[in-house]
Parts: C-alpha cells; sequence; structure tokens
C-alpha cells in the first residue's frame, strides 16, 4: 500500500468515526429538571422559607418504603385531614418518570399516606413535600430508592 492510499483510508476512517460521534451524542435526550426555570427562580425565597418552617417543627415528616409502597408519615399532627399540598417523586435520569399526588385526599387518620411502588420504575427518586397545616408552608425533600 503506497502513502496516498494509507491517508486517505485514515481519513476516511477518521470522518466515519466522528460521524458516528455525532449522531450517538445528539441522540442522547437530556432532561431538564425544570422547563420553567425562570419561574422556579422567583418562588424559590419561598420555598426556603417552607423548608425553615419545617426545619423549626417539633412534627416531622419521615418517608419509607417497603415491598408494596413508598409511606409518608406526618408525625404528630392533630388533624392530618387538614394538611394542603403536592408530594412530588422527581426522577433525576428521566422527568417523563416524574408523579406528583395531591396530598388533601390521600392523608388517612394517623397522618400517613401510602403511594404503590408497582407504577414507579425502580431507580433514585428526590420525594419533595410541599404542605400546608394552620396556613404555615413547608417543604421538605428525601432522597429514596425504589
Amino acid at each position: 500500500m503506497n502513502w496516498g492510499k494509507g491517508i486517505a483510508v485514515f481519513l476516511v476512517t477518521f470522518i466515519a468515526f466522528i460521524l458516528y460521534l455525532v449522531i450517538s451524542v445528539s441522540s442522547v435526550s437530556v432532561d431538564l429538571e425544570y422547563s420553567d426555570y425562570y419561574d422556579q427562580e422567583l418562588s424559590f425565597e419561598q420555598q426556603i422559607i417552607a423548608a425553615r418552617n419545617h426545619q423549626s417543627l417539633d412534627r416531622k415528616v419521615t418517608v419509607s418504603t417497603d415491598s408494596v409502597s413508598v409511606i409518608i408519615n406526618f408525625e404528630n399532627i392533630k388533624q392530618p385531614e387538614r394538611i394542603q399540598g403536592k408530594v412530588h417523586f422527581f426522577r433525576p435520569s428521566n422527568a417523563s418518570q416524574d408523579r406528583v399526588y395531591d396530598l388533601w385526599e390521600t392523608v388517612d387518620s394517623n397522618g400517613q399516606v401510602s403511594y404503590p411502588i408497582n407504577q414507579m420504575t425502580p431507580g433514585k427518586y428526590i420525594v419533595q413535600i410541599t404542605y400546608i397545616i394552620d396556613g404555615e408552608s413547608h417543604f421538605t425533600k428525601q432522597q429514596i430508592w425504589v
């Protein structure tokens, strides 16, 4: 093989490799954490205040999992049916697998909420709980593995 053919083979191979990289990188899905970053930034101060409100409480929210469900327990709450808010199961790796539930329709008299695991893809979730008790907003988040 002479120099001309060797250089031509090298250039063709190099161009094919670069095209393969461009196609494979462009086909990867990139999900943003939030599609509305600006609106989230405006409400971030309220979220900080709500997180401080939650930390100052004697009653805490615990998140646990068992083989069939994710259990959220609102400890030491006198009237759990008065809880209003949302539970957001945030999936960092895939936004299409996020789940959002309303609290007011699912809290039982013991202050527990249960969500079935069979609707969730196994992996890491960040449970973000935003709730209002007695007119005061609270926010907490905890990481779980399903």
